[in-house]
């Protein structure tokens, strides 16, 4: 679940809070960490609690915060979302359209099939317009297909199936 597009805030319980904390104080009590000694993660005093650092290897911080408990946390939901609880659907673009960017980069490494068409061919000019004038690229605007894509098109006396 992502909450910065859900609009909501999550706030961690009470009691999940108290429980993680108790099993931190409890961890670190049989580890080095707790030798007299100035770190930062006893806020620069030679004696305190440990902040800062995982139970646990990192290995284990990695599997544990893979999967949280959505149990453990209390929702509130933003104004807008109040109002409305589909606000998060937006206004139907994604940020890449509303910056007006190319969203279709996939179709840029397509391997175009040959065309089977056995209809009558078009005469060198003729294809070069026709081509110029259906080729729409991935935002919807018109642009003119490179030249050396024209020749080469003509040169194979591709057709463009009807």
């Amino acid at each position: 679940m992502r909450f910065e597009s859900h609009e909501l805030t999550r706030l961690y319980t009470e009691r999940a809070h108290r429980a993680f904390s108790a099993h931190v104080d409890r961890y670190f009590e049989k580890t080095i960490f707790t030798y007299k000694c100035r770190f930062w993660f006893k806020r620069n005093a030679e004696e305190g609690r440990i902040v800062g650092l995982w139970p646990g290897s990192s290995v284990h911080a990695q599997e544990a915060l893979a999967s949280p408990r959505f149990e453990d946390f209390h929702y509130v939901r933003e104004l807008d979302t109040v109002r409305n609880p589909l606000s998060w659907l937006g206004n139907g673009l994604t940020t890449a359209q509303e910056r007006d960017e190319k969203t279709t980069g996939y179709l840029d490494t397509v391997d175009i099939p040959p065309i089977i068409n056995k209809g009558p061919r078009l005469a060198g000019d003729d294809m070069s317009t026709l081509l110029e004038e259906v080729h729409v690229n991935g935002n919807g605007l018109r642009e003119k297909v490179p030249d050396v894509v024209v020749e080469q098109l003509v040169e194979a006396q591709m057709t463009i199936p009807s």
